[in-house]
């Protein structure tokens, strides 16, 4: 059961990726070429500084709920807390984003398609982190506007670019595959003398 819903997700994340495909590469102006190599170039100081952004944002919304607290209450302990499921979900969401970018740094420096589609998952879940924001006490519509808007910029960029990742995983696999037939030829060879 575990291993079918797996797929499933797999399988909807595929999906969604092909329509951002089409939406973001297809349908929208592209950027120029000087663009997309400035921003290859530069893409894994940007994943550092968005992993640097996601956890300063957990440690204001830390400071935030924690002066809150302390405003509403005067100190004392007889009222609620203000850290809500909502307030525990944002932050687990913020770090596993701060995650996803700091693993991406290393991966988009190399080339590598692990680092395009980190950023991809960290893009999905900024749009979740600003939807469970607007349902806590502390979001607003605004605050969840530009969540929304700053993944779908994010992920704009990176499907521009998408080539250049994805191409190289393509390229990498290629050329595994050529050693493998070299040394399988070779091996051949070495038998038959």
């Amino acid at each position: 059961i575990i291993e079918r819903r797996e797929k499933t997700d797999m399988n909807t994340l595929n999906s969604l990726e092909k329509k951002l495909n089409e939406a973001l590469i297809k349908q929208a102006p592209p950027l120029s070429g000087n663009t997309k190599k400035a921003l290859v170039a530069y893409l894994p100081w940007i994943n550092v500084a968005l992993a640097l952004v996601a956890l300063y944002t957990i440690y204001a919304i830390w400071q935030w709920v924690h002066v809150l607290n302390n405003f509403v209450t005067g100190g004392a302990l007889t009222e609620p807390d203000r850290l809500t499921l909502g307030v525990w979900l944002s932050i687990l969401i913020l770090a596993a984003e701060a995650l996803l970018f700091a693993a991406a740094a290393t991966a988009t420096g190399n080339r590598q398609s692990r680092g395009w589609r980190l950023m991809y998952y960290a893009f999905l879940l900024n749009i979740l982190y600003g939807l469970i924001v607007f349902f806590t006490d502390y979001g607003s519509l605004g605050g969840l506007f530009w969540a929304v808007a700053a993944a779908l910029i994010g992920l704009y960029l990176l499907f521009q670019i998408q080539d250049t990742y994805l191409s190289a995983g393509r390229a990498k696999a290629a050329s595994k595959t050529t050693a493998k037939k070299t040394a399988r030829a070779r091996k051949t060879k070495s038998r038959k003398k």
